[in-house]
């Protein structure tokens, strides 16, 4: 516990927040000392959520702390969406290390991979901030792989801080977002696949496989299962990855984590700070008389049942606008992506979208509805021109609705972008004739829906809304503050609202929010809604309607009611949207949290409310909460400390640091002779003390300067790796426990010893064919780019300059150093075998270009490891039967 936590109590920090304005609390100062010594020993960290503060200023102060070790010479590039851009402009300034700093929003990273003007090379930064990280969570899009490369350059600056892999902070508090590789791939921006520094963590992929394939299958059997079962599926999983992944990584701090650990409780008493808790959900769900039900369940037919191979007597729409690559004849050349699974995905894409706008608001479906046919009969005037326009990176659809622009207009401005118009402008007879009838029928079914829902003058969601603002929603017992927060995914949706408060219910205090306007409106959304606004509050606006542009990155905590009037599919919005009103310097007691929940008719074509249920409780799982946020049929982990229940691996981290604390305070001199036991400290136990009851065991504590591991041998010799809070379990000892003589065990001992020595070395140096060994079988892209390095590109390397290239890229695929690489190994393969291969000259060239890419300083690297690969034994202990 002192080796872990040591420097922790010990620490003397420097850094006084009072200074730069902010508050200088005891759970913010061990949630920096904790995320600065976790990114230090793991080359990265999650900051998950720190309540109360935001995880801005305490990502600030951990980087202002690594300024201070490192040097004055620290170079840090901040990574954020663009509305939070300011934010950490004004907060690095706050701190006085703008200077030190250079910020770049998420979208523009091949600014900084490209060496743009304006930054410098990825690997003159000594430290990368990546807030709202879980934007990067799908390794497969460009933004993933540029930030990949961006985090796994080495330092070129030495500093006083050791190592060549720089330091990652990912910020997020929703990490977990849709499935298990959320976070693996999060992971990966700064640990290795298969070459993991983590205690009792080596191979990530094959760790991660078993989770993956195990929701899959969960989410397979979603309309079987009961949700009761869904829910507890996932929390299994959750846990797993909880217990094994996140604990040693992730700084995390809960109500309760605070609320239930006394000198953290003192504290914020002391100062005055209270949280508001979560009301029970208070879900809100629609009636529609019999006529209005009959034109919703038809529309949801005709949108939802697509004919298809499988079901030709189907009747809904085709989708045709969105299918045309499908429909190319033969020998039709074509740029971009082609076939009959993109004309599958996005015909789904759109399906879904028409549904949710649908749940969303009559009017939004209206629109949606009309744009639809509009875009449909586009297409068939562009056939009746023989000009069928296929530019999906243009969007023709806009050009044509929005802008209104005329057909041979939209062909000029797209030649005038420098595309061939052959590549774009195809002929009527260059498509299956069958196209343009499904665009005539998709137009036929489209009119009618149009007359029969402009007919519709009735909403009763929004009716029952209306009812709610001139009762509940304003109960000045609940609403001590008379404010409101109302989201909604759909822009046009929350014009629908607006209208409705300030015209039909003649409201002059309602503020309108949308990406159009929420950077001009900043100070006045800070004004009347953030209790902690630093200048004149007031009472201008009372109701903000607001699309999810502000659900990340503001205040809005003089409101503690909420409305989402609804779901967003992406569930991690509704923990943004409720941290927005969840903040220190709330006022109220209580935040009442009102859900309008989806039709029945709806959730069962698009399962919106199953997946967010199942999203938000591996929310729980993963990273524990204390209030309900969707459904009252989560599990929601209320973790005490010291409670012999259910307990969160944060809060026995807690209690942890509360031991070494009360130590380090109570009895310095038996502190200081724990720390100084030199390393091979060894001793034997009785079995019966053990966690497994078992003899012939041995633990065994490994470190060097490049990972730490908790080993336990088994009576049959078989190693394996434990997590530091399962090794605290074999380690734990009662004070007046007597050691046991080694006697005719020391043979045993010695041997399990070596055991665990060997098992780390294997996990630490990958350039041994072990590493090839434990490559999991579900990574055939990485097998197959292996072999491909090992027969096709090896032999067209003609010196042996390109062989060594051949052996670095191979180190880096051995090691899973970069996602993409093996991907794009694999495409050369793909091509070799086609009808059409490289000639080796080609080959070679592109083997050189990924080099360039991913491998310029990989001997520095392996040099390293393997000058570092001799562990120390901290501490040995054998189990005696």
């Amino acid at each position: 516990l002192i080796d872990t936590f040591g420097s922790m109590v010990e620490d003397d920090f420097e850094l006084d927040p009072t200074r730069y304005g902010f508050r200088d609390l005891s759970y913010q100062r061990d949630a920096v000392i904790q995320g600065y010594q976790t990114m230090i020993r793991h080359n990265g960290c999650f900051i998950a959520d720190v309540v109360g503060l935001g995880k801005t200023p305490v990502a600030t102060m951990i980087a202002k702390r690594f300024i201070m070790e490192n040097g004055r010479n620290t170079r840090i590039l901040v990574i954020m969406p663009p509305a939070m851009l300011k934010e950490w402009e004004r907060t690095f300034m706050r701190f006085e290390i703008k200077d030190n700093a250079w910020f770049v929003t998420s979208g523009s990273l091949d600014k900084v991979v490209n060496e743009h003007a304006n930054f410098r090379t990825p690997n003159e930064y000594d430290m990368v901030i990546v807030d709202e990280a879980h934007n990067f969570r799908n390794d497969g899009n460009s933004g993933y792989q540029y930030l990949q490369r961006i985090c796994k350059a080495h330092r070129a600056n030495r500093g006083r801080v050791e190592g060549l892999r720089k330091k990652v902070l990912l910020l997020s508090a929703t990490p977990y977002n849709n499935t298990p590789m959320d976070i693996r791939n999060q992971l990966l921006l700064f640990q290795d696949a298969r070459n993991c520094t983590i205690e009792g963590l080596g191979d990530i992929t094959g760790t991660f496989s078993d989770w993956i394939s195990r929701y899959k299958q969960l989410m397979r059997q979603r309309d079987t299962l009961p949700h009761n079962v869904f829910v507890n599926e996932v929390d299994s999983i959750m846990e797993e990855i909880r217990h094994r992944v996140l604990e040693p990584i992730m700084v995390r701090r809960t109500r309760n984590n605070i609320l239930n650990y006394d000198p953290y409780r003192t504290d914020i008493e002391a100062q005055g700070i209270k949280f508001p808790r979560f009301a029970p959900i208070r879900d809100k769900q629609y009636t529609m008389d019999p006529q209005l039900a009959d034109l919703f369940a038809h529309t949801m037919q005709v949108l939802t049942d697509t004919p298809s191979e499988d079901h030709p007597e189907y009747a809904g729409l085709h989708y045709a606008r969105y299918r045309a690559v499908e429909f190319f004849r033969p020998g039709v050349s074509y740029k971009g992506k082609q076939g009959k699974q993109v004309a599958l995905l996005l015909t789904g894409i759109f399906r879904t979208h028409m549904v949710k706008r649908l749940e969303s608001s009559f009017e939004a479906f209206k629109r949606s509805l009309h744009t639809f046919l509009n875009i449909t009969n586009g297409m068939i005037d562009m056939f009746a021109a023989d000009k069928v326009l296929i530019a999906p990176e243009y969007n023709v659809k806009h050009l044509q609705v929005e802008k209104e622009m005329e057909l041979d207009d939209i062909i000029q401005y797209i030649e005038s972008k420098g595309v061939d118009r052959k590549d774009f402008v195809f002929h009527s007879a260059d498509f299956r004739p069958d196209l343009l009838q499904m665009l005539r029928e998709d137009a036929k079914q489209l009119e009618a829906l149009c007359r029969a829902w402009d007919a519709v003058m009735y909403d009763p969601k929004l009716e029952l809304f209306v009812n709610m603002m001139q009762g509940e929603l304003f109960n000045p017992r609940e609403n001590q503050n008379q404010k409101l927060v109302i989201f909604s995914e759909s822009v046009d949706t929350v014009n629908c609202l607006y209208r409705t408060l300030t015209e039909r219910l003649g409201r002059a205090d309602v503020l309108r929010i949308t990406a159009r306007n929420r950077n001009q409106e900043r100070e006045r959304i800070a004004a009347n809604f953030d209790a902690n606004y630093s200048g004149r509050q007031v009472d201008d606006y009372n109701i903000i309607v607001t699309s999810d542009v502000l659900a990340e990155g503001v205040n809005l905590h003089r409101a503690n009611v909420i409305v989402n009037y609804d779901s967003p599919w992406n569930a991690s919005r509704l923990m943004q949207r409720n941290g927005r009103v969840n903040r220190i310097g709330s006022t109220a007691d209580l935040i009442y949290n009102y859900m309008f929940y989806p039709s029945r008719e709806g959730d069962k074509q698009i399962q919106l409310y199953s997946n967010a249920l199942i999203k938000l409780q591996g929310f729980h799982s993963a990273l524990g909460e204390d209030s309900q946020i969707y459904s009252h049929e989560e599990i929601v982990k209320e973790f005490e400390l010291f409670n012999k229940g259910v307990r969160d691996e944060n809060d026995d981290k807690l209690a942890l640091i509360h031991e070494v604390s009360e130590l380090h305070k109570n009895n310095p001199d038996l502190y200081e002779r724990i720390k100084s036991l030199p390393p091979k400290s060894r001793c034997c136990r009785s079995a019966s003390v053990s966690p497994a009851n078992t003899g012939g065991t041995s633990l065994v504590f490994l470190a060097s300067r490049e990972r730490v591991d908790y080993v336990l041998v088994d009576n049959g010799n078989t190693p394996r790796c434990l997590s530091f809070l399962d090794a605290v379990k074999w380690l734990k000892a009662n004070i007046d426990e007597p050691g046991i003589p080694i006697g005719d065990n020391e043979e045993r001992h010695f041997l399990q010893v070596n055991r665990a020595i060997e098992l780390y070395n294997q996990r630490l140096t990958s350039q041994d064919t072990t590493v090839s060994m434990r490559i999991n079988a579900h990574d055939k892209v990485v097998l197959g780019a292996l072999k491909f390095l090992r027969t096709n590109a090896a032999e067209s390397m003609s010196d042996p300059h390109g062989q060594e290239l051949c052996r670095r890229l191979q180190s880096l695929v051995e090691q899973g150093v970069y996602n993409s690489l093996p991907r794009q190994l694999g495409d050369l393969a793909k091509q070799q075998r086609s009808s059409d291969p490289l000639s080796n000259e080609e080959l070679e060239q592109q083997i050189i270009e990924l080099a360039e890419t991913y491998c310029p300083e990989i001997e520095e690297t392996t040099a390293a490891n393997r000058a570092n690969a001799t562990p120390d034994i901290i501490i040995s202990e054998t189990f005696i039967a």
